[in-house]
């Protein structure tokens, strides 16, 4: 450790060099993985808060949601601890003033005393046709508060804002929940005669296990149930983004891996001379080859950890409509990566100390 950082210490501007090379490409991999948290909670907040054993949807719809359609008489042939039929509706919420803009929109139609329907920090559930709830990021956004009306979509029927719920988002935008009638407004401009036949796109259930949800199956409307992690899996987008975005990540950390790697075997062949020299004086080689080590695990730990403070940093001031999020745990294992691949990168060099032999090396 001695012969380690004397030498650090005489050739500072190197290695601070590497250190710098270390702590941006670690600030690019944490960056990348708040993004991938922040898109992945984004496109899944909203179902995940549901904590739903499973979810059925009609069997021709390949587990994808929006191909899914499913009528409200539907949710009877559907047997669990609790079950909720959802219906699904992006649209446009525009609050009623001639110069405001529009914000896309995720709207949830489900019954007020389901067990998705999430409970409200400001104001009540809906009860009356006509009544959404909103997350308190939209609230805040739009500047919108209790009793305010809004229109949603091609529906110019306002809409009258009664709660507020905490913050969540579906498909990276933020979510709306109102009852079935309103729902069929929004999607068909229109509430049928009899409401068990207003579609939707899922049946959500809670129960004590997956297996021992039941299904009814007719040929007109097969069914199909899934986990919860398979039904998100298959959200739009989701899988593609969050592959994309961690295949980024892993390439950053192969390529830390390789500069170190490379810059401390350069290192290691400018100081061939030095080596033999301390061979002759009898400095074991597990000393120098130790030395090597250590240094690569110094840099590695020294710029991974600024990159996660300045990032964790970075987190706590990016604007709310930026898809960041900071997840500790995974950044942890992704800092210990760095740091080891980091070092073992540091190990290419090793061979070439082997090598060394003190009266060619002093000699040349």
């Amino acid at each position: 450790m001695f012969l380690a950082l004397k030498e650090m210490k005489d050739t500072k501007l190197k290695y601070l060099l590497l250190t710098g090379i270390v702590f941006l490409i670690a600030l690019v991999v944490f960056f990348l993985a708040g993004l991938a948290s922040g898109l992945s909670d984004g496109h899944k907040k909203a179902i995940s808060d549901w904590n739903a054993t499973g979810m059925v949807l009609n069997e021709n719809a390949n587990k994808i949601v929006n191909a899914s359609s499913l009528t409200v008489s539907d949710v009877t042939r559907v047997t669990g601890d609790k079950t909720a039929g959802v219906g699904f509706y992006s649209g446009a919420l525009k609050k009623n003033s001639k110069d405001d803009t529009k914000d896309n929109v995720s709207v949830f139609g489900t019954n007020a005393d389901s067990f998705v329907t999430p409970q409200v920090i400001k104001g009540k559930l809906f009860q009356n046709d006509k009544e959404i709830i909103i997350s308190e990021d939209l609230a805040k956004e739009k500047n919108l508060k209790l009793n305010d009306t809004v229109t949603i979509g091609n529906l110019e029927d306002k809409l009258t804002i009664v709660g507020i719920i905490k913050k969540t988002s579906y498909s990276v935008e933020p979510v709306v929940y109102t009852n079935l009638n309103t729902y069929s407004l929004l999607k068909y401009g229109e509430i049928p005669e009899d409401t068990n036949t207003i579609a939707i796109n899922l049946v959500a259930v809670k129960n004590k296990k997956y297996e021992d949800i039941l299904i009814t199956q007719n040929k007109q409307q097969p069914l199909e149930k899934m986990t919860s992690d398979t039904f998100i899996n298959n959200l739009p987008g989701y899988t593609a983004e969050k592959l994309t975005l961690n295949m980024m990540v892993y390439v950053l950390i192969l390529i830390t891996a390789s500069v170190v790697g490379i810059f401390m075997y350069v290192i290691t062949l400018q100081k061939k001379k030095l080596f033999g020299i301390l061979k002759a004086q009898g400095v074991p080689t597990k000393t120098i080859m130790g030395s090597i080590i250590f240094q690569s695990l110094f840099v590695a730990i020294l710029g991974t950890g600024l990159a996660f403070v300045i990032t964790y940093g970075l987190s706590l001031v990016m604007p709310s409509a930026m898809p960041f999020t900071f997840n500790g745990p995974t950044w942890s294992i992704y800092g210990g990566i760095i740091i080891i691949t980091t070092t073992l990168g540091g190990l290419f060099s090793l061979p070439s100390i082997l090598k060394v032999d003190p009266l060619i090396a002093i000699g040349g």
